[in-house]
């Protein structure tokens, strides 16, 4: 069994490195520059983020691909679907005038790469 984590060599790196590492500490494996991984229940992708973008990558780190453009926000809260074919990650739309700014998830096909909007909501 393996775990996955980001971590940056000296603390204040702006994007991180993404690994995997068995649980007995042996066994180390750099995927890809990222941070915020998530491990699909069924083992096969993870998703990350950079700045601006979310990722999804092969568990031994092959297939790096972009599957998302989030510009112009620090997080993008991705997470993917136990079978790992769906990534879902959240989008902040500025507010017009103060107090109207939204929230909206989208849904994307991890093999097509096509992302739908699936719920939109008031930000506080």
């Amino acid at each position: 069994k393996r775990v996955v984590y980001s971590a940056t060599r000296n603390g204040v790196s702006e994007v991180a490195t993404v690994y995997t590492v068995r649980f007995d500490g042996t066994g180390l494996r750099r995927l890809a520059r990222g941070q915020y991984p998530t491990w699909a229940q069924s083992g096969g992708r993870i998703v990350f983020e950079r700045p601006g973008s979310v990722h999804v990558v092969d568990r031994d780190g092959e297939n790096v691909r972009k599957v998302a453009e989030v510009t112009g926000q620090y997080r993008a809260n991705a997470t993917i679907s136990p079978d790992g074919e769906t990534v879902l990650y959240t989008k902040s739309v500025r507010a017009t005038e103060p107090g109207n700014g939204t929230v909206e998830w989208h849904e994307v096909d991890v093999d097509r790469a096509r992302a739908t909007c699936s719920r939109s909501t008031a930000a506080p």
